[in-house]
């Protein structure tokens, strides 16, 4: 069925090419590991995202370090930590700012600690490196878990089988 699509598939992929372009002007990466595996971390980041219109200026938002710069339609604002979420009020498509406290709370302790999301594995085949996403997921399930005591597993038990026994009337997990 490929021949039914894929002529379509590729003139979309190209025009999409064509209007966006996303680069990361600034990436510091941490490894950890050594031989034909190791853990990377990202360390600092930034982004430059350009959206090309066919009628009008170009659509620009950059990120570096915790501030945001948004160009629409030539106007540009610039915010900064747990504000720059609020740059979507300040164009305009949103009037309450209190729903964005949150969203930029979040935005600000991401972009202080961009490793904190996580890392992912990778692996040495043939004298390149390739991103191992099985071993990215396995690596940090063990790493999850590793951090679990026997005390966290007590409390879940205490409040599973409290739960378990209001739905069923079962007092154990057995």
């Amino acid at each position: 069925y490929a021949p039914l699509f894929l002529a379509d598939a590729e003139q979309a992929a190209k025009q999409a090419r064509d209007q966006y372009s996303l680069t990361f002007p600034n990436l510091g990466m941490k490894t950890d590991g050594g031989g034909d595996s190791a853990r990377v971390s990202i360390t600092k980041w930034s982004a430059d995202l350009r959206l090309k219109s066919l009628d009008g200026p170009e659509t620009t938002a950059v990120l570096d370090g915790d501030c945001l710069t948004v160009t629409l339609q030539g106007d540009t604002k610039k915010r900064c930590g747990k504000d720059a979420p609020k740059l979507l009020a300040d164009f305009g498509v949103l009037e309450d700012t209190a729903e964005l406290d949150d969203a930029g709370a979040q935005f600000s302790n991401a972009l202080s600690n961009p490793g904190a999301s996580g890392s992912f594995t990778v692996v040495k085949r043939d004298g390149k490196w390739y991103v191992s996403p099985a071993r990215t997921l396995l690596d940090s399930v063990t790493e999850r878990l590793s951090k679990v005591t026997k005390g966290d597993i007590d409390k879940l038990q205490e409040k599973y089988t409290g739960l378990l026994s209001d739905v069923t009337g079962a007092s154990t997990l057995d």
